[in-house]
Formats: C-alpha cells, sequence, structure tokens
C-alpha cells in the first residue's frame, strides 16, 4: 500500500503564510507611492479641504432652509389671520342673528 499525500501539512501551510507575508510586505515598501510622513501631509491637506467644503455647504443649506421656512411661516401667518378674521365675522353675523328676533316670531 501507497502512502497518498492528501494535502499539505500545517508546517507547510504555516510557512507559505510567512512567505507570502514577507513578499506582501517587500512589494508594498517598493511600490508605496510616497512615505509615511507624506501620506499623512496629504490625508491631511484632503481632510482639511473637505472640512472646509463641508462648511461652506453646510451654511449654504442652512441659508436655503431659513429662507424657505421665514417663507412657509409668513404664509401660515397670512392663512391664520385671514381665517381669524373670516371667523369673526361669522361669530358676529351669527350672534347678531341669534339675538334678532325673528319677523315671523312678531306676526304669529
Amino acid at each position: 500500500m501507497s502512502k497518498e499525500n492528501k494535502g499539505a501539512t500545517s508546517i507547510e501551510v504555516t510557512l507559505a503564510f510567512l512567505l507570502g507575508g514577507v513578499v506582501g510586505a517587500g512589494l508594498a515598501l517598493l511600490f508605496a507611492p510616497a512615505s509615511g510622513a507624506e501620506t499623512r501631509k496629504k490625508l491631511r491637506e484632503t481632510g482639511d479641504v473637505l472640512h472646509s467644503k463641508l462648511h461652506e455647504s453646510t451654511g449654504e443649506w442652512k441659508e436655503t432652509v431659513t429662507g424657505s421656512l421665514d417663507k412657509a411661516r409668513e404664509s401660515v401667518k397670512t392663512f391664520v389671520d385671514d381665517k381669524k378674521v373670516r371667523t369673526q365675522a361669522a361669530y358676529s353675523a351669527a350672534k347678531d342673528a341669534w339675538q334678532k328676533p325673528s319677523e315671523t316670531e312678531g306676526q304669529s
């Protein structure tokens, strides 16, 4: 009976894993576009630019929303004032009609 090899041993797998890590780290160092300090500086600058753009956009959004809310507030105020005047007029007319004796009552 021959002994069949059904896979790699744990030592072979560990060595392959370590060798892959070393090769990957070496390639990363060879192909890295900039040093760590340069990369951090670039990230910081990009973050600052994004922060300022976000701040500007937020300010514009705030102005737009504030303007829209002011217009909506004014529209609601006008609507409520109009309904208030109409309601008061209807109330006064109903009160006058209630307090006046009807002409038909006096003729009965």
